[in-house]
């Protein structure tokens, strides 16, 4: 490893620590001196973003997720980027970005993920619901489908339906076949005689 590479490696585990410490604004002062020495640096602007969203400095935010936005999408990058854009009430900016997204090919399942915090951040659960179902069906393997889909039930008001849901995450889906529509042979219906 070269001594550039040493030294941001070093700076990248130093915030990144930080942060899973809880001490948000030492990450982000680390974040900002590694990005001083790199400054194109995508993980340190990811998680300097990560960091002022944290922070509730959404102004500065915005700009850190310009810079981030330079670069080609990576699905961390999108999360995060669709988060900053959001917070900030920029809808239209977030909608531009899942256009960009498809089509430098960022995966189904970060795709349908934004498309349901998008209608969530506007408040249409029943879009949210429905673009949920519909990435779980494409992806089933896709958990984080499964958990924002516990999140807009419990935004929702769907508390109990919401516990199934993420009693199951991780788990593959099980819906009934279509053998579960035929009658049951071993119990045949009542005659309207008896």
């Amino acid at each position: 490893m070269s001594g550039e590479a040493t030294a941001r490696y070093v700076e990248w585990r130093g915030a990144a620590a930080a942060f899973s410490e809880g001490d948000l604004r030492l990450a982000a002062q680390l974040s900002r001196a590694g990005l001083d020495r790199t400054p194109g640096d995508r993980d340190l602007l990811r998680l300097l973003l990560v960091m002022q969203l944290a922070l509730r400095d959404i102004a500065t935010a915005q700009e850190t997720a310009d810079r981030l936005a330079e670069a080609a999408l990576t699905s961390a990058s999108f999360e995060v980027l669709i988060s900053a854009r959001l917070a900030d009430g920029r809808v239209a900016c977030a909608r531009d970005l899942v256009a960009r997204a498809v089509s430098e090919g960022l995966e189904p399942a970060a795709l349908e993920a934004a498309r349901a915090r998008i209608a969530l951040h506007l408040g249409d659960m029943a879009a949210a619901r429905a673009i949920l179902v519909r990435g779980i069906e494409r992806t089933p393997g896709a958990t984080g489908l499964r958990a924002l889909m516990a999140e807009v039930l419990m935004a929702d008001g769907g508390a109990a339906h919401a516990r199934d849901v993420i009693g199951r995450l991780g788990l593959p889906p099980t819906a009934p076949g279509p053998e579960a529509a035929l009658p049951d042979r071993a119990h045949p219906p009542l005659s309207r005689e008896a």
